[in-house]
């Protein structure tokens, strides 16, 4: 990361070398269409999408040439209309992250940062089982969706700049955020600050080394605008490790509940042709009901605060 922060490194901020190649070129990344949810209204939207590259060291994967300005101005402006059309199948997966959660904390429940909260249902129902919700949110729209509909504690801004209300946390969780992160080594860096002693990072992001995003390359569902890096099981790992976070749980897969309406959405997405298809799954209250547990390609990761400490930012090269 420049020192100044004007834009997305040129060089992998996993390993810092600059030794990389072209794996997608810039006009072979899909573009949003109205309808399909967020990023259909700001200035990025409309412009050239920049190229994703590939580590020739390490293989990590990521998009270059993005001003980070443009990038917390989109997020910041950002309105994701499908939020409350999607809310039950949020809450369904939500309430399979918090087993998991429960579970790494041995059943206890104390403090929880959720960052990136969108409009906060999981945080809601983290809070309907006893946990202490702070939300962290960059959306205008979603913050006041969270405040405003769910009472919700929800701060607006950036994880580098959250200024926590004189707490630590035994557990914080991102879920599909570190993706979208202009810097995500400082970001998982300033959660290792914010958590307690052995406390616990729940992650998802997409996974890039799946079989779907292999077979299907430049037509993988995950290669999106607003994806600034594309993690594998072995590229998250390291992340978290370099970060100070002893890393236990570590699948590709999460297996999330959702509706048939809103798989046929997702999968109708792609294609223009049977964009009519989805709009008719979206009305029906039958598919919109009918509840299935499909695996998606995210990684699901679970780390835990070293005790002995982590590297200072200077030597994360931060």
């Amino acid at each position: 990361m420049r020192e100044d922060g004007a834009s997305c490194p040129d060089a992998c901020v996993l390993c810092e070398s600059g030794a990389t190649r072209i794996l997608f070129q810039a006009e072979e990344c899909r573009t949003p269409r109205p309808g399909y949810g967020w990023l259909t209204s700001d200035p990025l939207a409309r412009k050239k999408v920049p190229p994703v590259v590939r580590c020739r060291v390490c293989g990590f994967s990521f998009r270059v040439g993005w001003s980070e300005s443009d990038v917390h101005a989109v997020y910041r402006e950002m309105k994701n209309t499908a939020y409350g059309r999607w809310e039950e199948d949020a809450r369904c997966t939500a309430r399979r992250m918090l087993n998991l959660l429960h579970r790494a904390t041995g059943g206890r429940q104390g403090t929880l940062l959720d960052v990136g909260c969108g409009a906060g249902y999981f945080a809601d129902e983290a809070r309907r089982v006893g946990w202490e919700v702070q939300g962290l949110e960059p959306s205008r729209y979603a913050v006041e969706i969270a405040v405003s509909e769910l009472g919700l504690q929800v701060q607006r801004g950036e994880i580098e700049d959250f200024k926590p209300p004189g707490k630590r946390y035994d557990a914080v969780t991102a879920f599909e955020v570190l993706e979208h992160l202009v810097n995500p080594v400082g970001a998982v860096g300033r959660i290792y600050d914010l958590l307690k002693p052995r406390g616990v990072f729940l992650a998802t992001t997409p996974n890039a080394g799946s079989v779907f995003a292999r077979i299907l390359g430049r037509r993988w569902w995950y290669l999106e605008e607003g994806h600034l890096y594309y993690f594998t099981r072995a590229h998250l790992a390291k992340l978290l490790e370099t970060c100070g976070l002893d890393v236990f749980v570590l699948r590709g897969y999460l297996k999330k509940s959702a509706s048939v309406a809103y798989l046929i959405h997702k999968l109708c997405a792609e294609a223009k042709w049977v964009n009519g298809l989805a709009k008719i799954a979206e009305r029906s209250s039958w598919l919109s009901g009918l509840r299935v547990r499909p695996y998606f390609d995210e990684i699901v990761a679970l780390g835990k605060k070293r005790s002995g400490g982590r590297p200072s930012m200077s030597d994360l090269g931060v």
